[in-house]
């Protein structure tokens, strides 16, 4: 914590705010310095905390913070008053110490968190009359959120990448689309647009296709919450990892009509019936550079 000493050029420096970059521990100690300012804030403004300190059955505080999450340097929250009122609020968190500042967006109808877009919809009451009309209920709803600056450069269709690569990238991003879309109307106007993009990066409409296949908003419950299939038993043997690397030669092996071939020995059948392919890319030019070590200038 206060011997973060590095080297740059020819001299040393001791750093004396904050953490060194990149340490492991730092995240670590990082979220303790800031769940002890977060508490004595808390503690003060959260509706909860403020029930329990009272004691009494009658309290009543329309003032306050309902609900506070955080995710790393990312804050969620939901508060009670006016915008004055929950502004003065949030300013206080900003005076706990003097390094640390949050910039805040109030909203009374929608906000976004990572790459979520949250809306806050008006809905009617299911249990209403003309004699004992119902307040209206309120309803959250969930969108994909792309930050302003995004320049959605995927793997170009004619990059060193596999198909099978390209491919999982594909059924990755939309399976986080599934997850992050509450109506099926706006996860189809999210694909459009996925779909566009990949176009651009020279994907042609058939191969877009079969990959789009691989996902559907139909299994957004399994997607979200998981399947019995996580809870299977763990006596089954483990599958074989065949680790290779890259190579574009290596598209043209037929992995499954090699597993029944009449010319493979029994043995390689069962062999490759319990195998599970796997590849990493070899060093790239790039990475040759990075990695290089080159002497100072004289």
């Amino acid at each position: 914590l206060f011997n973060n000493i590095f080297h740059f050029g020819n001299n040393m420096y001791l750093q004396v705010h904050g953490t060194a970059m990149g340490s492991p521990v730092a995240p670590c100690y990082a979220n303790l310095f800031m769940y002890y300012l977060e508490q004595q804030w808390l503690n003060k403004h959260l509706i909860s905390s403020l029930k329990q300190q009272s004691n009494s059955i009658h309290f009543n505080k329309s003032i306050g913070i309902v609900m506070y999450k955080r995710y790393l340097d990312d804050l969620f929250g939901i508060a009670y008053g006016t915008e004055s009122e929950v502004r003065i609020i949030l300013d206080e968190l900003n005076e706990l110490h003097e390094n640390i500042r949050i910039n805040y967006e109030l909203s009374d109808s929608h906000v976004h968190f990572l790459d979520l877009n949250v809306n806050l919809n008006t809905c009617q009451p299911i249990h209403s009359s003309e004699l004992c009309p119902a307040a209206p209920c309120h309803a959250v709803s969930l969108s994909v959120y792309f930050k302003q600056l995004g320049k959605f450069l995927y793997p170009h269709f004619s990059s060193y990448h596999s198909r099978a690569m390209k491919m999982a990238t594909i059924k990755t991003e939309l399976i986080r689309f599934v997850r992050n879309s509450s109506t099926i109307s706006s996860f189809r106007s999210t694909c459009r647009q996925f779909f566009q993009r990949l176009r651009t990066r020279g994907y042609p409409v058939s191969f877009l296709c079969q990959s789009f296949a691989q996902v559907s908003y139909s299994h957004r419950k399994r997607l979200l919450y998981g399947s019995s299939a996580r809870f299977k038993s763990k006596t089954q043997p483990p599958r074989l990892m065949l680790h290779m690397t890259r190579h574009p030669v290596l598209d043209c092996i037929r992995w499954y009509p090699l597993r029944n071939s009449r010319m493979a020995s029994e043995q390689l059948q069962q062999l490759l019936s319990k195998a599970t392919l796997s590849w990493s890319l070899p060093n790239s030019i790039s990475k040759l550079l990075v990695r290089a070590k080159l002497s100072p200038p004289q």
